[in-house]
């Protein structure tokens, strides 16, 4: 058991290995896959098992990864997803309900300008974001992107979150600061649209490139844009 324990995250069985595609983007969340080692050797269901390759079997349209995780140590990404033509960055996150600093934030939003600008907003391209559950530190980042990008009201992101998921996230720090995050909505009764808002996470320095057929999404029949 304490082979396991040091092998295994903790609570990694208790989540559905991969969710589906967030409502209105190209995002889908999963929990950390592990070497098909690890697997091997403390799994002996292989029903239990959830390797990178197991992922790409599962979601083939995924072509960029953002591993949220802590360590290094869960999967070799140059093996297991640049050989198969995946981009994978790795954006090193406290977990715990630690907040990220707005460095990683910025690098989170830069990481998915790149595949925008590489892929468009089809759906045959997807981005795979994970962290040790896929749940709470990816939560955030991904729903931190669609309350700037896409304008959405937090609670509204988090909903759409947690339903493409399957779980809900659980930290409260990370719900906290979510919604403390909102975007521009004007009061006139004037254009029935969300404007465009300017994050504190933004400056002059970040902001040079204009965004906004990246990040042009139809919601429910509305279309938003940043």
């Amino acid at each position: 058991m304490g082979r396991r324990s040091r092998s295994i995250p903790d609570r990694w069985l208790d989540y559905k290995p991969i969710g589906e595609p967030v409502f209105g983007t190209t995002i889908v969340a999963f929990k950390v896959p592990l070497r098909l080692e690890t697997c091997q050797k403390n799994l002996p269901d292989d029903d239990q098992w959830f390797t990178p390759a197991m992922l790409l079997e599962q979601s083939p349209m995924i072509k960029t990864v953002i591993d949220l995780t802590n360590t290094h140590r869960y999967y070799n990404p140059k093996e297991e997803f640049g050989t198969k033509g995946v981009d994978h960055v790795k954006i090193l996150v406290q977990g715990n309900g630690k907040i990220p600093p707005s460095f990683q934030i910025r690098r989170f939003f830069d990481v998915m300008d790149q595949h925008m600008e590489k892929y468009g907003d089809s759906t045959d391209a997807l981005v795979g974001v994970h962290c040790t559950h896929g749940l709470n530190r990816t939560g955030y980042f991904v729903c931190r992107w669609m309350v700037d990008r896409l304008k959405m009201r937090p609670d509204d992101a988090i909903a759409y979150f947690n339903e493409a998921r399957g779980h809900d996230m659980e930290r409260v720090p990370y719900l906290n600061e979510l919604r403390l995050v909102l975007p521009f909505i004007p009061s006139s009764p004037a254009p029935r649209r969300r404007v465009s808002y300017v994050s504190p996470l933004e400056d002059a320095s970040y902001d040079e490139v204009p965004t906004e057929s990246r990040y042009s999404r139809r919601i429910g029949g509305t279309r938003f844009r940043h």
